[in-house]
């Protein structure tokens, strides 16, 4: 028995025109705002300014926090237990 609902062949998906240009090496126009972002994220000297500083900063507390219950917790609980 088949789930199909259709008698119709099923639509395959269309093959790329141009190769990927993943690894050859040329920068492609969509590439073009990288000066320009990279501007915004850092200062005159090329360190990265406060507010990203601040940002990433608050990644990684976050990411902390949200690991907490699956990695440090366990790891507490089981040293209360064998202390």
């Amino acid at each position: 028995m088949s789930l199909r609902l259709t008698r119709q062949r099923a639509k395959s998906i269309p093959v790329e025109p141009d190769p990927l240009k993943i690894f050859s090496g040329q920068a492609s126009a969509a590439s073009a705002y990288a000066p320009t972002m990279l501007g915004r994220l850092q200062d005159r000297s090329g360190s990265p300014n406060l507010r990203t500083r601040v940002l990433a900063a608050a990644v990684i507390i976050g990411l902390i926090v949200l690991t907490a219950p699956l990695a440090v917790l366990p790891v507490v609980h089981w040293l209360v237990h064998v202390l």
